[in-house]
């Protein structure tokens, strides 16, 4: 996944923060866990690999953390807040069909 034009305004926290996206000109309030998911979405972390960092940084369990993972990913998609690549669909481990 590659994160679109959208950017962190000026009150950017480890807690939270307001995106604001050029494209559709709406802000998003992230609480910490949707901003650091959001923040690795960059094309280079898989799934596995920001669910493990979630893991560490939260305190939670893997199994929480793919969870969260998942549903934010799906969540900022529908929102055209991430762009999915071809390599990148392949990243989605979590999913259940």
């Amino acid at each position: 996944y590659n994160d679109c034009p959208a950017s962190p305004l000026d009150d950017e926290s480890d807690d939270e923060a307001v995106v604001y996206d050029p494209l559709t000109a709406k802000t998003h309030r992230l609480n910490s866990t949707a901003l650091e998911i959001w923040r690795q979405c960059d094309g280079s972390h898989r799934a596995a690999d920001i669910a493990a960092r979630l893991t560490d940084l939260f305190e939670v369990s893997l199994v929480e953390s793919q969870k969260h993972v998942d549903r934010m990913i799906h969540e900022l998609q529908s929102l055209q807040m991430l762009v999915a690549d071809e390599a990148a669909l392949s990243y989605l481990p979590f999913e259940s069909t």
